[in-house]
């Protein structure tokens, strides 16, 4: 278990989150009123996304406590998806299942061979000892295969309720995941990217992350005039003028 003092790292896979909210920050009305007045807006964004994903860690400590649980729930989500998709428990299953199945099917089709036979022979007035074995047989076997079908039948409900019952708390585990997420973003953005931003804007001010008031680029001189005091005429008498 780490403390509060313990560094605290984004894991991979909540890189896209990450983006995300930094995205999110970046476009947020005081951040866009701050980089309009930069003089180097584009430039100041790029340099914020790069610092933002260079002090990825520190900024997701800011919201140390959602992020923890965010990931204790995903890490219990995990496990139960393993443990579900484990082939070991289809083989366990599969016995029941096809005795379940076949037992109803076999002990009706011996039932009704049965009681064809002991009844056929009744009718016919031969081996009526044995006719009544066949037709004693026969009830006996419907009658397993109706107490089959039964406990089939009350299986399969079971396991009906039993997926629905699960498929609820799944559900409810999943809509709890997905909060979990929300809650997180929300802090990482509150309390981590925004007061991350700003402070950076703070720093540069108007200027940027590059430039300042002495780098601003000079204006290029007016030109000449031939009213100004620094202009000459020909001097159409020097010796060096031709008509």
């Amino acid at each position: 278990m780490t403390s509060r003092t313990d560094p605290l790292r984004l894991h991979k896979r909540d890189r896209p989150d990450f983006e995300r909210v930094l995205h999110q920050a970046l476009q947020s009305d005081h951040v866009q009123q701050a980089l309009r007045a930069s003089s180097s807006g584009a430039a100041a964004a790029v340099e914020l996304r790069a610092r933002a994903r260079d002090d990825a860690d520190s900024i997701v400590s800011a919201s140390r406590e959602e992020y923890a649980a965010y990931l204790r729930l995903r890490t219990g989500a995990d496990k139960r998806a393993a443990r579900l998709t484990r082939p070991s428990g289809a083989h366990g299953q599969g016995l029941p299942a096809a005795l379940a199945v076949l037992t109803p099917a076999i002990s009706g089709t011996a039932a009704a061979i049965f009681l064809l036979l002991g009844y056929g022979m009744r009718l016919t007035g031969t081996h009526q000892e044995l006719a009544g074995s066949l037709v004693r047989t026969g009830w006996a076997g419907a009658a397993l295969a109706a107490l089959a079908l039964a406990a089939g039948m009350a299986g399969v409900l079971l396991a009906a309720l039993r997926n629905r019952a699960a498929a609820k708390r799944s559900h409810g585990r999943a809509g709890e995941l997905e909060q979990a997420r929300k809650d997180w973003q929300s802090a990482l953005l509150e309390r981590g990217m925004l007061p991350f931003v700003q402070h950076l804007l703070a720093q540069w001010g108007t200027g940027g992350p590059e430039t300042d008031g002495s780098s601003a680029p000079a204006k290029p001189p007016p030109p000449r005039r031939y009213s100004s005091p620094d202009f000459t005429a020909p001097d159409y008498s020097g010796p060096d003028f031709g008509r």
